[in-house]
């Protein structure tokens, strides 16, 4: 059975305050809402402003995101492109060796003849 004392009882508020106060807006989000109450009030200069600079703010993240994923995937390529490259130049090289192995062979039989 669970005892429970004052400072369970705190604890045990505090958490439920914080689930139910649990508001994730970023700091865009919150500049956006303002720019555009703001815009639709025709508060100050942003009245002057057009809709697709008050409405920036809420792009911003998508943005950032493409950016990051957009790095990710240069990154990926170049990669690739080194690895493709490598391989190509291994592939390459044991071909070389192959046929100067077979060359020097060649050479080797006809001159035991």
């Amino acid at each position: 059975m669970c005892k429970i004392t004052a400072n369970n009882a705190k604890a045990v508020a505090k958490k439920t305050a914080k689930t139910i106060y649990n508001i994730n807006i970023s700091w865009f989000r919150l500049v956006g809402v303002i720019l555009v109450f703001a815009k639709v009030f025709e508060i100050g200069t942003v009245a002057t402003w057009s809709w697709w600079l008050v409405l920036l703010p809420f792009y911003i993240g998508f943005v950032i995101v493409l950016c990051v994923l957009s790095i990710i995937a240069a990154v990926l390529m170049i990669g690739g492109l080194v690895f493709g490259a490598h391989t190509l130049w291994e592939m390459y090289s044991s071909y070389k060796r192959r046929k100067a192995r077979e060359k020097q062979e060649m050479w080797n039989s006809l001159s035991k003849k």
